[in-house]
């Protein structure tokens, strides 16, 4: 919805970014008369930072008090790192992790990784459990990011 935003620190090699708004979250559950819709406030941050011209990290975490039902919240974090091996393909490693206060009847605040795949069978929010992921992929590097 509304959201305005703050530079704590830019410049060649770092930025940091401080957020606060306002959103609407629409939650879809299994089972009955589960989704709800509620206002929330954002306040968050993320980060980018090159520590190295081969090496990029980034990172966010938002935490969304909801407004419609005072003392509910939502989390998000997200990190991630880049590793240029050759000029064509990067390793990259991710963290994911969402927790949500007020889960309905029977559900969990975050899921466990092994419950990953029956999510909604269990009726918890649709989103990953903590999560880490790493892959080689092949990617486009400019000229500037190496000079």
């Amino acid at each position: 919805m509304d959201h305005s935003g703050n530079h704590a620190i830019r410049n060649e090699r770092t930025k940091l970014d401080l957020l606060a708004g306002l959103d609407v979250s629409r939650e879809f559950f299994e089972g009955n008369d589960n989704d709800r819709t509620s206002l929330e406030a954002q306040l968050g941050q993320t980060l980018d930072h090159r520590p190295t011209p081969r090496l990029s990290l980034t990172e966010q975490l938002f935490f969304f008090p909801n407004l419609s039902n005072g003392g509910d919240y939502r989390i998000n974090f997200d990190a991630g790192l880049v590793a240029d091996v050759t000029r064509r393909i990067a390793w990259q490693v991710t963290l994911s992790d969402r927790y949500l206060s007020n889960p309905p009847g029977g559900a969990k605040q975050r899921p466990s990784p092994h419950d990953r795949f029956e999510g909604q069978a269990r009726g918890y929010q649709v989103t990953r459990p903590v999560q880490i992921t790493s892959r080689v992929h092949p990617h486009v590097v400019t000229k500037s990011q190496h000079s």
